[in-house]
Formats: structure tokens, C-alpha cells, sequence
């Protein structure tokens, strides 16, 4: 890995913006290209809220035509951004020889411009989460996702759905849609004692058609944990003000508006567990999820896909119950509440397992695996996974 020649254009559209999670997971990601000593550029589509590292190199398309998409309306505008910001990246990896990794977009319409105005090979990587009417045969989504595949664009997504409905719908191309791990902040935290009151986390909040954590407390008739803590970064909190007048006098409700980038899962942390509350129809990750478990905290967790997989494949992560039902969210806390030590010793088995899994150095290594990094015609074994390699992240 230290000879690798190969750089790659990393691609986040969304790194601007002051409370999005793009910001974050881009650093996570950049984390595991450093440790994969791969070079890398960054392309994005406006400045950042905050000052980046001079090692980003960061590219931006011209301000002059950013301005004048903001001024359109916003479906229309935010896909002629993603169509510039693409169109650079693609620009300036022809020109170095570069991969493209292209981590978040609001749909396929401005990559599959952007490929239209510039040569596409194998080298590039479009990680993928919105699929709309992909199974129509004339629409605008499935026309989009076949020029990408037909023009040698990999595609990328963290969920198994989307993968098996991608696959279904392009099956000449299955061999160039991936199924990735996702990233969290895995840097190990400190054992802690139990909080003396204990703490359910609820970090983001009432979504329609996402998840609805705050609607689910309230239709409580009793709820175990004497404090909430919630945190919003936007500080917008709808909902909370309602649950207090309701609940206020029996537990104590606190809010958080502090914006996380690496210490995401150190906040989590000082919670005795994380209430997830997603949609079953919900078919991307969770990045409160990830990074909650990864910090060591149990999950009262609604049954949806992500969730499915992650228990099948890692085994005891917290307590799961119905989405919808409140009497099987109060009774998955108090089984949460019940756990003796052989289930915390369970648990912080599947948390190790995961965490290597979930590592930046490992995730990252298998998005640069789509695209070529290997020796040749051999292809190579995560090193990361290695016995004794994950335990240094």
C-alpha cells in the first residue's frame, strides 16, 4: 500500500454547509485515505463554513455560476451544482490521471450530465442513496443510472436494498454496483461507569417518512429514563417543547445544539443508550447509529433494514422494538434497563467486531478496491481486517 502511485478526487457537493453531516463524514473519509497513504484532492461545490486542512487541496467551480444555480429553483439548482461540482472533479481527474470518488448527491441527474461532457472509465466511484422511480423503464432516474453504468461509472451505496433494486434493474452491470461499510468515528473511548441518573440520547429528530423519535416518546405512557438529552444542530428542536409540558414534571429533558464533527461519538458516549427511531420503509444507514455503537452505547432500535443487517451480521447491539408501537418501545427499554453483565460482554464483542468494520482505513480501502487499487490482476484482502491490524484504529 505505501507504493501505490494512484491519487484520487474526492467529491462532497454538501461540505458547506455549517450543519449537515457531509462535513464529517468527509473528514472520516479523507482519515482513511491518509491511512491508506493514498493521495487525494477534494472538490466541493462552494467555500466551507470553516476553514479546511491546506492538504485538501480544495477546487471549487466558478463562484460566478454557483451564484447564478442558487437563484433557480431548488430541485433545478441543486442538480445544476452537483453538475458543475462533478464536471470539475471529472475535469481534473482526466487531466492527473486520477480517481473520482464522489461521496453524496441529491439523485443521479448531475453525475449523468457531468459524464455526458466528460471521457468516464472505471476509475470513477459514485457513491449512491436515492433510487426514485428507478424501476420505470422511460423515467428520468432509471434513464440517468443506465448512462452512468453504460459509460464505466462504479456505483457505490452503504445499503443492501438499494443494491439488490440496482442490481435487479441493470443486471448486465451487477459486477459495477457495490455494497460498501459505511464509516464511523471508531477512536477508543473510555470505560465509564453508568450515569447516576441514567440518559437516553435522541441526536436528530422528528423526520416524516424518516424516523420520529419525538412522536414516539410521546405516545408513551411511561417512560424509563429519568433524562433525555436531544440534540438538534440546527436548534430547532419541534416537538421537544410539547414532550417537556407533558413529561417535564417526572423527568428531566435537556437540549444540545452544538454542531459534532469528530467528537460525534464522544457526545454519544455520555449517554446509557440511544433511542433510533427510523421508518421500517427507511433504506439507507443511520449515521446516529453507527456512531452511537461505535462509542460503546446500547440502541433502542426500530426494527428497518440497516438495523437488520447490522444485528445479523455483528450480533447484540441494544434492544429492538416495532416501529409504530409504543408498548414494544417501553418494553425494549426496560429489557434495555434489565441487561446483566454476560449481555454487556456480548455486546462490547459485536462493538469490537464492528468497529473494524466500520474503521475509516478499512472502509475506505474497499471504496479503493472498486476502482483499482490492487497489484495488477490480483486482488487484495482488507489488510485492516487482518488478525492484529484493526486493533491500531
Amino acid at each position: 500500500m505505501k507504493n501505490f502511485p494512484d491519487s484520487v478526487l474526492v467529491v462532497e457537493p454538501g461540505l458547506h454547509q455549517p450543519f449537515g453531516h457531509m462535513r464529517g463524514e468527509l473528514e472520516l473519509f479523507l482519515s482513511g485515505l491518509r491511512a491508506n497513504k493514498v493521495p487525494f484532492q477534494v472538490v466541493g461545490s462552494r467555500s466551507p463554513a470553516s476553514a479546511v486542512p491546506e492538504d485538501w487541496n480544495l477546487a471549487l467551480p466558478s463562484a460566478f455560476w454557483i451564484q447564478f444555480c442558487e437563484s433557480l429553483p431548488p430541485r433545478l439548482g441543486i442538480r445544476l451544482i452537483e453538475f458543475l461540482t462533478y464536471r470539475l472533479a471529472l475535469r481534473l481527474g482526466a487531466q492527473s490521471g486520477s480517481r473520482v470518488i464522489g461521496l453524496t448527491s441529491s439523485g443521479p441527474f448531475g453525475l449523468a450530465l457531468a459524464s455526458i461532457s466528460r471521457p468516464v472509465a472505471d476509475k470513477v466511484l459514485f457513491m449512491v442513496y436515492h433510487l426514485g422511480s428507478v424501476e420505470k423503464r422511460f423515467s428520468l432516474w432509471r434513464l440517468s443510472y443506465q448512462l452512468l453504468l453504460s459509460r464505466g461509472v462504479n456505483i457505490g451505496t452503504y445499503a443492501l436494498p438499494v443494491q439488490s433494486r440496482l442490481q435487479d434493474a441493470f443486471p448486465y452491470f451487477r459486477q459495477r454496483i457495490h455494497f460498501l461499510p459505511t464509516l464511523a468515528a471508531v477512536e477508543p473511548l473510555e470505560r465509564r461507569s453508568p450515569n447516576s441518573k441514567p440518559v437516553l440520547m435522541v441526536s436528530g429528530l422528528d423526520s416524516m417518512g424518516r424516523r420520529t423519535p419525538v412522536a414516539h416518546l410521546r405516545s408513551l405512557k411511561r417512560i424509563p429514563y429519568p433524562k433525555i438529552v436531544f440534540h438538534e444542530p440546527e436548534d430547532r428542536f419541534e416537538g421537544v417543547d410539547k414532550l417537556e409540558k407533558d413529561w417535564g414534571h417526572k423527568i428531566e429533558i435537556c437540549r444540545n445544539s452544538r454542531y459534532y464533527l469528530k467528537d460525534y461519538s464522544r457526545l454519544l458516549s455520555t449517554a446509557d443508550a440511544v433511542l433510533i427511531a427510523y421508518d421500517p420503509g427507511f433504506l439507507n444507514p443511520s449515521s446516529i447509529l453507527r456512531h452511537a455503537v461505535c462509542a460503546g452505547v446500547p440502541l433502542i432500535c426500530s426494527r428497518f433494514p440497516f438495523a437488520d443487517f447490522l444485528i445479523s451480521k455483528f450480533g447484540l447491539l441494544g434492544e429492538q422494538w416495532t416501529y409504530g408501537d409504543s408498548d414494544s418501545l417501553e418494553e425494549a427499554m426496560r429489557r434495555l434497563q434489565a441487561w446483566e453483565k454476560k449481555d454487556f460482554v456480548e455486546f462490547f464483542k459485536s462493538v469490537k467486531t464492528l468497529r473494524a468494520w466500520f474503521a475509516p482505513p478499512s472502509a475506505v480501502w474497499e471504496h479503493l478496491r472498486c476502482i483499482g487499487f490492487n497489484h495488477g490482476s490480483e486482488i487484495l484482502v482488507n489488510p485492516w481486517l487482518q488478525p492484529g491490524k484493526s486493533d491500531r484504529h
